[in-house]
C-alpha cells in the first residue's frame, strides 16, 4: 500500500512539473486559457506550479556544475536589475515589462533545482512525457494550420511570395519541438527503429506548415550535424547514409504530394531570404536595425554595462522591442546591458562545454549521442543568433539538455561505483 501511495506522489510531482514546462507554455499561445490567467505569462505560471515541487524536496541537491553556478549568479543578477527598476519606474512598469522576455530565468532555476532532485528512473519518464505530449501537440498544430481543427484563436496572417499565398499560424507551436526532434533522430540513428524516423518526421512536417524560416533553418542544420557527428563517431555506414538520403527525398516528394503550394512558398521563401541577407533588407536588416537602436540607447545613457532597467524604449501605443520578439537581444542589452547578456550567453557556453566534454570522454553510444545532440543544438542556436531564445527562454532548450547530462552523470557515478565495488565491470556485464 505504501508503495502505491509513493508510486502515486512521484506520478502527481511529474505531471506537475511537465505541466509546468511544458503545457502551460503551449497553452498560453492557443487561446485555451482564459484571459485573466494568460495575461500573467507562462513564465509566472510556471513559477507558480514549480513552488510546490520546491517545498516537497526534503533534501536540496548539491550541484557543482557550473552551469548551475552561472544560473544562479544571473538569477542573482536580474533580481537585482528588476528591483532597482521597481525603486525608479514603480513596481506595475517594471513587472510589465519584466514579464515579457526576462522572468524565464526564474522559472528555469527552480526547474533545474527539481530535476536535479530526480533518479534515472522518473527523469527516463519525464523525458518520455515530454517526448509523447510534444508529438500531440504537433498533431494538433498540423490538424489546425490545414484546416481540420478549428481549436485555437490568435494571431493569424497571410504570406506571400510572388504569387503563392499561405496562412501562418502563430498558435499552438510546441516548445520544445527542436530538442525533441533531435532526441528522436538520435534514437532512430542507434536503434534503428522506423518509429523514431515517423515522430521526426511529424515535427518536420509541422516546421514545414509554421512557415518560419528560422525553424526550418534550425531543423536543417541540426539534422546535417547530427548525422555528421554520428558518422565521425562510426555510428553510421555508408549505405546506411545512403538509405537516409533516399528517406529524405521520398519524404520531400510525399510534402510536396501533400503540400504543393507550400512547397513552391518555400522555395520562393528561401530565395527571397538569401536576397534579403545580401542585399541587407527585410526582416533581417530590421532586426539588425533593432540591435543597433538598443547599442545606441544604452551609448547615450552612458549605462553599457547594467543596462537601463526594465522599461520600454518606446510610449505607449508605439512598437517596443522590450515587449516584442522579433529579436531578443536588443531587449536583453537594453534592459540589462552586456553585463545581463554576458551572464545569460555564459550559460548556455557552459551547457555546451559539458556537452563537448561527454562527446570525447562518452564510453557507450547513448551518451555520445546525447553529446551530438547538445553540440548540434547549441551551434544552430549560435548560427541563428538573431532569432535564437535560448538565453531568454531556458525551458525550451536548454532544460531538456541539462536533464540529459543528468542523466549522463547518473549512469556514469553508477557504473564508476559498480567497478570500484566489484573490480570489474558488472555493470555492463
Amino acid at each position: 500500500m505504501q508503495r502505491v501511495i509513493r508510486q502515486s506522489e512521484l506520478d502527481w510531482k511529474n505531471w506537475l512539473f511537465v505541466i509546468a514546462v511544458n503545457i502551460i507554455p503551449f497553452l498560453s499561445t492557443t487561446g485555451l486559457l482564459p484571459s485573466s490567467i494568460r495575461m500573467l505569462g507562462s513564465n509566472v505560471l510556471a513559477i507558480v506550479l514549480l513552488i510546490p515541487l520546491l517545498l516537497s524536496i526534503k533534501r536540496w541537491p548539491k550541484v557543482k556544475q557550473l552551469y548551475f553556478f552561472l544560473s544562479v549568479v544571473t538569477l542573482i543578477y536580474v533580481i537585482y536589475k528588476f528591483v532597482t527598476s521597481c525603486f525608479v519606474l514603480g513596481f506595475y512598469e517594471a513587472f510589465t515589462n519584466f514579464r515579457y522576455n526576462f522572468l524565464g530565468i526564474i522559472s528555469f532555476f527552480m526547474a533545474l533545482i527539481y530535476v536535479h532532485t530526480l533518479s534515472k528512473e522518473r527523469l527516463v519518464k519525464v523525458l518520455r512525457l515530454i517526448v509523447v505530449l510534444t508529438l500531440i501537440e504537433a498533431a494538433l498544430f498540423i490538424a489546425h494550420a490545414v484546416g481540420i481543427l478549428n481549436l485555437y484563436t490568435g494571431l493569424v496572417t497571410t504570406m506571400a511570395e510572388s504569387s503563392i499565398k499561405v496562412t501562418r499560424i502563430y498558435m499552438g507551436y510546441p516548445p520544445m519541438l527542436i530538442t525533441v526532434y533531435a532526441i528522436l533522430v538520435m534514437l532512430y540513428v542507434l536503434t534503428r527503429r522506423r518509429n523514431y524516423l515517423y515522430m521526426a518526421a511529424v515535427l518536420l512536417i509541422t516546421v514545414f506548415v509554421s512557415y518560419t524560416r528560422s525553424n526550418l533553418g534550425e531543423i536543417l542544420i541540426i539534422t546535417f550535424l547530427l548525422l555528421l557527428l554520428a558518422a565521425v563517431k562510426s555510428f553510421l555506414k555508408l549505405t546506411f547514409l545512403f538509405k537516409l538520403l533516399i528517406a529524405g527525398l521520398a519524404f520531400l516528394t510525399f510534402i510536396y504530394i501533400l503540400f504543393p503550394s507550400s512547397f513552391s512558398f518555400w522555395e520562393r521563401r528561401i530565395n527571397t531570404t538569401r536576397n534579403e541577407i545580401r542585399d541587407e533588407e527585410g526582416t533581417y536588416a530590421f532586426r539588425d536595425k533593432l540591435i543597433e537602436i538598443a547599442f545606441y540607447q544604452i551609448s547615450v545613457e552612458q549605462c553599457e554595462w547594467q543596462g537601463l532597467g526594465y522599461q520600454r524604449d518606446s510610449r505607449k501605443g508605439e512598437y517596443s522591442f522590450v515587449q516584442g520578439g522579433d529579436t531578443l537581444i536588443p531587449p536583453i542589452i537594453y534592459c540589462e546591458g552586456w553585463l545581463g547578456m554576458i551572464l545569460r550567453v555564459s550559460i548556455v557556453i557552459a551547457v555546451f562545454i559539458v556537452g563537448i566534454k561527454m562527446f570525447f570522454r562518452g564510453r557507450t553510444k547513448v551518451f555520445i549521442a546525447i553529446s551530438c545532440v547538445i553540440f548540434a543544438i547549441l551551434v544552430a542556436q549560435c548560427i541563428n543568433y538573431m532569432q535564437t531564445v535560448v538565453y531568454v527562454k531556458y525551458l525550451n532548450i536548454l532544460l531538456p539538455l541539462i536533464m540529459l547530462i543528468r542523466l549522463y552523470k547518473i549512469e556514469n557515478y553508477e557504473r564508476n561505483y559498480s567497478i570500484n565495488q566489484n573490480g570489474y565491470d558488472s555493470h555492463w556485464s
